[in-house]
């Protein structure tokens, strides 16, 4: 699983690619509700911004968030 820092970063990487959502479900042992989040990745959200990227979803995510990452990377020399 992901930790919440995680998630949010991969989600500020990729906003369009990942979908979080939240849902209610019941503890069958407690009878309590507690929320919980559901998390889905959407490679063809991004499959269109690469040029000469023809087919392969994945193949589209994977060279975004290479360079995202460089990008930000570069950007933060800390």
């Amino acid at each position: 699983g992901f930790s919440q820092s995680q998630l949010a970063q991969l989600k500020y990487l990729m906003p369009e690619a990942i979908d979080i959502r939240t849902t209610l479900v019941q503890d069958e042992k407690t009878s309590c509700v507690k929320s919980e989040l559901l998390v889905a990745l959407q490679p063809d959200a991004l499959k269109d911004s690469i040029l000469g990227v023809n087919g392969d979803s994945y193949l589209a995510l994977s060279t975004v968030v290479r360079s995202r990452l460089s990008t930000f990377i570069k950007s933060r020399p800390e």
